[in-house]
């Protein structure tokens, strides 16, 4: 099974930059968004093994000068400020030099990227040994390799790990030069994701219904690039949810602040509002090259749905396996047995079954199973020997098991087979052991993991 892709991404929108005034039009104004994700690898007790895009709108510090964007692609090294970051180091021939990462905005464009907004990400493909950075003006890719061999003094180098990389943050900073600006320095952000082989794995959407839960804003005062200011105090901010983008915004008013000033602040990523998905299941589909995912959207649970790719996730095409108003669809599982795909779920009523002969592109009517009464269902297949196995928890909170050889139109059982009495309502998980002969069912009681077994097809348990 291929090693899942991570994209984690964020959104913004309504920039507003704090322009130059007329009595002083040299006067240099920097501005920047920071996205921040944590990869899983802790490259040593300093290396916090964290990844950002920074984008910046410089307008220089020449009368004539225009705004510029520019993207720095940066790691961070130490768990310190939460603006101190080191470049990533590219080879510009093998054994070095080394120069630093960066998309500038052409000429002429007068700052478009930074002011229009638009998503940036950054992937991480474990198989391909590389990350890719996206933002609005292109994409650079970043082999694994380049991080443990960065310049001396740097970076301490790291080498990924296969694990999860999860979107972990946003922050924003400002510094002017000038005497007498009146203005405001705001952005607004939207759709903070993370997504597991193209599917979202957690998300907030930044709204007042999807806020997510973050850490306060950690703010403090910094040193901006070599041309701006040493030093200054905090600017004041006026951060705020709104109805559909959360505002970072600077703002500030002379005398206030009649000075040199700089500041950034930086918020992290906590826990999502609420459940992005509440079910779902994976099959793979060895003789077309398919991974094929079910599952149903918290915000929209009256509809089954189902994604397809044939790239090892790295695009999918999203289909609606089942739709009906009123139903609260749950706890799906897939089978596949060439040539067929099945899909068996729970409507809030019925367990249902629907079949699909041309690899999910169309589905049979959805049909109940002859359960009598029953929740939860979870299904697995032994097509060495024809049984499909139907798991679910009925009204009496027991967990049973009724066989199938037609894949649900029929079962080979009179009455079901009792797996576990007394377990609360839950999607149990359940295999066929190496030994192609053993079943295992895992399952949750009283809070503790418990794991029983069959070597007879599911008539007894121990």
């Amino acid at each position: 099974m291929p090693t899942p892709v991570w994209e984690c991404e964020i959104s913004c929108d309504g920039i507003a930059v704090a322009g130059r005034p007329a009595s002083s039009p040299g006067a240099p104004v920097l501005a920047s968004r920071i996205f921040v994700a944590r990869d899983s690898t802790i490259g040593g007790v300093i290396h916090g093994a964290s990844l950002a895009i920074i984008v910046t709108l410089n307008s220089g510090i020449s009368i004539n000068a225009e705004w510029t964007t520019v993207y720095r692609f940066v790691q961070k090294p130490f768990p310190s400020d939460p603006f101190t970051w080191v470049d990533i180091q590219q080879p510009l021939m093998p054994g070095g030099p080394w120069a630093s990462m960066s998309i500038i905005e052409p000429d002429g464009n007068n700052g478009a990227s930074f002011f229009n907004g638009g998503l940036i990400s950054i992937t991480k493909d474990f198989d391909s040994s590389q990350f890719v950075f996206s933002t609005p003006l292109g994409g650079v890719t970043v082999p694994f390799v380049w991080l443990s061999d960065q310049p001396p003094l740097t970076s301490n180098p790291w080498v990924p790990d296969n694990g999860p990389l999860v979107a972990n943050g946003f922050g924003h900073a400002l510094a002017f030069q000038d005497d007498s600006i009146i203005n405001s320095e705001a952005t607004k952000w939207f759709n903070f994701f993370t997504r597991r082989n193209g599917l979202p794995f957690i998300t907030c959407h930044l709204t007042s219904v999807d806020p997510g839960v973050w850490t306060g804003w950690n703010q403090s005062p910094y040193t901006p690039p070599f041309g701006y200011i040493t030093s200054g105090g905090i600017i004041p901010t006026d951060d705020a949810q709104e109805v559909s983008r959360y505002r970072s915004k600077f703002i500030f008013t002379p005398p206030d602040f009649a000075h040199e000033s700089a500041s950034d602040e930086v918020r992290y990523f906590l826990a999502p509002t609420g459940e992005v998905m509440q079910a779902l299941a994976s099959v793979e589909v060895p003789e077309h090259g398919a991974i094929w995912f079910a599952y149903v959207y918290a915000a929209t649970p009256d509809t089954l749905t189902g994604r397809v790719a044939y790239d090892n996730g790295k695009t999918w095409q999203e289909r609606t396996i089942y739709q009906a108003m009123g139903s609260t669809n749950n706890s799906p599982s897939l089978l596949w047995e060439e040539p067929n795909l099945y899909a068996i779920w729970h409507d809030g009523v019925f367990i249902l079954h629907s079949k699909s002969t041309d690899l999910g592109v169309s589905w049979s009517t959805a049909m109940p199973i002859a359960i009598a009464t029953g929740s939860h269902p979870y299904v697995i297949n032994s097509p060495d020997h024809g049984l499909a196995f139907y798991f679910y928890i009925d009204g009496s909170n027991n967990l049973q098991l009724i066989r199938s050889g037609t894949y649900g139109n029929d079962f080979i059982d009179a009455s079901p087979h009792q797996v576990v009495t007394g377990i609360d309502a839950q999607t149990i998980s359940a295999e066929i052991a190496a030994d192609g002969t053993t079943l295992l069912v895992g399952y949750i009681q009283a809070g503790v993991w418990q794991q029983v077994r069959s070597r007879d097809w599911g008539l007894s348990w121990a």
